[in-house]
């Protein structure tokens, strides 16, 4: 499916998200009010390079202002030994400038790729949302945009690097990807995830595919087809309840029966909740003190659950040769072949600098990179949202069962004064 410009949510859900269908957009999300990453171009000379469109503020003197002092730790390709490894720890500024002058990492022999970062939880208990160096960034975007409908944001990622040609490793992800491209060129060989079990071989063990495409592989804590788990829904209620308790200490300390009235509502409504989330851990698709004695015991029901979307879901991950990521060549969600050697058509993408790729969860992609001649010193820069992907029984007003990642974000973005 390729649009010439954003299609309105409604018609995207309908005919790519409900659908499961791979989209590319050539543009990005300029009718958005809160972009401000790019801006189309007026008039366009017909001869001119694709990409050419637009202007970039997300220049490399812009972001090392903006978010300088964030700290990365990028990967680090081996032109001998043809894999990556993670790099030191260092604040983006200085990423930027290793980077434009060749600094970074001996240049005969190694490459620079800023991917996603590796994986931490905020103080709430849920795996980053907004990844180094992203978090000042978002400033100049939405934190959804319109083209997505109501589908709930589960992270933010900047990607950066010079590598150019080399492959991310044929991988799948776990959450549907909006991939923005703001330098440079990518290319996409795409194969549906009903292909999983009888083309792709992946690494791990496949527990269930999902309607939706998502796939739980063996040793990961069961969840529903959106991700959700009895540990996100106990998480989620503890932290409202938590919430609320403290909002009604303030109420009962200003004296003000009204605000009391409505903090012991708010209490009664988050102690229901709880009650709903340990209902959802004892009968629904894991019980929450049973795993916790596995991992006692030795077990890993964790080892593979959504934190691997850490490393490299997109493109800054195995060789094309087969060459894996330094100590991470078990990773479940890729592919024990490359995307030479599988069996069955691919359709390939081309995306250029001004474009977006829409990809659903499951869907088995394998991304090489291109550089941007010059400008900026030639790196490659994208941006992508990750989603919790729709039930395939939802709706566009209701694309998941129940509410809990919709309340999940609403948390997020009230302790990080995001609305």
């Amino acid at each position: 499916m390729s649009y010439s410009s954003p299609p309105s949510c409604i018609m995207f859900y309908r005919e790519c998200i409900s659908q499961r269908q791979c989209a590319v957009i050539k543009a990005h999300p300029w009718n958005d009010k809160k972009w401000l990453v790019t801006a189309p171009t007026a008039q366009i000379p017909s001869s001119s390079p694709p990409g050419s469109g637009f202007t970039l503020k997300w220049n490399d003197s812009y972001l090392a202002s903006k978010a300088g002092a964030q700290i990365v730790t990028p990967m680090v390709y081996s032109l001998t030994n043809k894999q990556y490894t993670r790099g030191k720890s260092m604040p983006f500024r200085e990423f930027i400038h290793n980077l434009n002058n060749n600094t970074s990492v001996d240049q005969k022999s190694e490459e620079a790729y800023m991917t996603t970062q590796p994986a931490a939880f905020d103080s709430q208990g849920r795996l980053t949302v907004a990844n180094a160096p992203t978090p000042p960034l978002l400033d100049d975007m939405p934190l959804r945009p319109e083209i997505m409908g109501k589908l709930t944001p589960a992270a933010y990622n900047l990607w950066m690097g010079k590598t150019s040609g080399k492959s991310s490793g044929l991988h799948q992800d776990w959450h549907d990807n909006l991939y923005v491209l703001l330098r440079g060129t990518k290319k996409f060989k795409l194969w549906p995830a009903s292909l999983t079990q009888t083309h792709m071989k992946p690494r791990g063990t496949v527990a269930e595919v999902f309607d939706n495409g998502r796939v739980r592989y063996e040793g990961a804590e069961r969840c529903r087809e959106d991700g959700a788990t009895a540990r996100d829904a106990r998480r989620v209620a503890d932290v409202e309840l938590a919430k609320a308790e403290q909002q009604l200490d303030t109420a009962e300390a200003s004296g003000d029966k009204k605000r009391i009235q409505s903090a012991r509502k708010a209490v009664e409504q988050a102690e229901e909740r709880l009650d709903s989330a340990l209902a959802f851990a004892v009968g629904g698709f894991a019980n929450i003190e049973e795993e916790d004695e596995e991992e006692e015991d030795g077990g890993d029901s964790d080892a593979f659950d959504d934190d691997d979307d850490d490393d490299f879901d997109d493109d800054g991950g195995d060789d094309d040769e087969g060459q894996q990521v330094d100590g991470e060549n078990n990773l479940p969600h890729f592919s024990s072949v490359s995307s030479d050697q599988v069996v069955a058509n691919s359709t390939e993408v081309v995306l250029r600098a001004g474009e977006m790729l829409y990809l659903p969860a499951g869907t088995w992609h394998d991304v090489t990179s291109y550089r941007d001649g010059d400008n900026d010193g030639g790196a490659h820069l994208a941006l992508n949202f990750w989603y919790h992907p729709p039930s395939s029984k939802g709706s566009f007003e209701a694309p998941y069962e129940d509410d809990l990642w919709e309340r999940d974000f609403q948390l997020w973005c009230d302790a990080n004064g995001r609305s």
